[in-house]
């Protein structure tokens, strides 16, 4: 009998955190519901005409694209402003707090 208490207790305890996530979850993570503007495919042409317009022969390297947080970037914005702020300039997308990093490379 004591093993069903416990278990119906970590039972309503588990549900109160469940419902506690799922409703602050883009106060605490608004990259979380973020839009792409771009994807990879997009980022990787930007930046393969790049270097071809300022004269680099990349046909020789292999590349790896991937997307990254600037998480810097936003923990300065939490500590300088406060999270509710932090959270607002992200929201109304006035910071970018992800980008795609490009890299080429030869083996």
């Amino acid at each position: 009998m004591e093993n069903k208490k416990i278990y119906f207790v970590f039972f309503i305890l588990a549900i109160g955190g469940l419902i506690i996530g799922i409703k602050y979850d883009k106060i605490a993570f608004p990259e979380a519901s973020m839009e792409m503007n771009f994807d990879k495919s997009y980022a990787l042409e930007t930046t393969e005409n790049y270097l071809i317009k300022n004269g680099f022969d990349i046909s020789e390297y292999k590349n790896s694209v991937v997307f990254v947080p600037n998480s810097w970037d936003l923990l300065f914005l939490e500590r300088s402003l406060g999270l509710k702020e932090a959270n607002n300039m992200v929201e109304a997308k006035d910071v970018s707090i992800w980008n795609w990093e490009v890299r080429y490379f030869q083996q």
